[in-house]
């Protein structure tokens, strides 16, 4: 009974440990990963010794740095127009969150000019959140969606 109850522990935790590595929000770090003796495998972001093998690697992300505020002028103001919220405030977030860079992505997942997260993409119904007016208009939005 002991070993049969240990064998469907294991399966079960292998199960749930295949779900999140596949379907959490994108945070990314390379992935290492190594089995045990007793044919346990364990993953890890931050391996220990030399018994590990790579499972995922992190995509190199090489940030574009040409990109200027006024590139964007005119979306922020009708953005902020149609949202009635102040362009100065909107282009001060962008220009914090991704320095006018529409291909941003941080080490947790933003996305974009105003840095969504892609549940709140999901959530606005945000089809492209890399399209400059989707993401803005998302990162201005001040009513939740319908």
């Amino acid at each position: 009974m002991g070993d049969k109850g240990g064998t469907i522990w294991k399966g079960g935790l292998s199960v749930v440990i295949s779900l999140l590595v596949l379907h959490t929000s994108p945070v990314w770090a390379d992935i290492y990963v190594k089995q045990l003796p007793d044919g346990t495998r364990c993953y890890t972001n931050f391996p220990t010794g030399n018994d590990w093998d790579l499972y995922i690697k992190e995509p190199t992300y090489k940030p574009r740095t040409d990109y200027r505020g006024s590139d964007f002028d005119g979306l922020i103001r009708q953005i902020a127009l149609s949202e009635g919220v102040d362009p100065q405030l909107i282009r001060g977030i962008v220009q914090v969150e991704s320095q006018f860079n529409p291909g941003a992505r941080s080490s947790k997942g933003a996305m974009g000019l105003m840095q969504l997260m892609p549940e709140t993409a999901t959530l606005m119904g945000i089809r492209d959140p890399w399209d400059p007016q989707e993401n803005i208009t998302a990162g201005t939005n001040t009513s939740p969606p319908s």
